[in-house]
């Protein structure tokens, strides 16, 4: 298969999310798929620029080995053009704009639940403010999750988290070390959008 991966964060494997997705890509070649990783850093196959936010400056994004990438068209469309399937790591502006392009080219796409509330709120000293963490659960599902149908957890505890806060896509519970689940989920996925983008056409005419 020829797989795209969205990461926005891919450098020093300094950070869980960095690692699982490095382990990812370099499972899924050695299985024999093409796999073209997008994102902020220097070692990937696209590079994107980086993204400037207020609240999150540079000591605090390199202290934690976090940069987010900042949308291109041209390079995002260039990437997600002839996919067979591509995969979003985090569920912010980058991947949003991915699945706009997705769905204009249609392409199928899966995403991962890496990148929890908690995981954001600790950088503010507020991992413990169930307050702020359900704020940013809704925003996730109100942005990006209520617009996919296919969910990568980690783990049980997420995949039950975000049932019981109503996230309604599929979810598959998959270590990044099974590879035959990963690539369950991108067939499911294959078959799910080419019914779903054809039905999508007829309705239109």
């Amino acid at each position: 298969m020829k797989i795209t991966l969205i990461a926005d964060v891919y450098g020093k494997s300094n950070n869980a999310i960095i690692v699982s997705a490095q382990k990812l890509v370099e499972n899924l070649r050695m299985c024999g798929h093409e796999v073209k990783v997008v994102s902020a850093y220097k070692n990937s196959d696209v590079v994107l620029e980086q993204r400037s936010i207020c609240c999150f400056n540079k000591h605090k994004q390199e202290k934690n080995g976090v940069v987010l990438a900042k949308p291109d068209d041209k390079k995002l469309r260039e990437a997600i053009a002839g996919s067979d399937v591509v995969h979003l790591l985090l569920p912010f502006k980058c991947s949003r704009r991915a699945i706009q392009i997705c769905q204009e080219l249609e392409v199928p796409y899966t995403t991962s639940f890496e990148c929890q509330p908690e995981n954001i709120s600790s950088l503010f000293g507020f991992k413990t403010c169930t307050w702020f963490n359900n704020i940013l659960y809704s925003k996730f599902l109100k942005k990006f999750y209520k617009n996919v149908h296919f969910i990568h957890c980690p783990s049980d505890s997420i995949a039950d988290e975000l049932t019981k806060r109503k996230y309604k896509a599929q979810k598959y519970v998959i270590s990044t070390d099974n590879q035959k689940q990963m690539e369950q989920m991108f067939n499911d996925a294959t078959m799910f959008y080419k019914e779903y983008y054809a039905l999508t056409q007829k309705s239109k005419k």
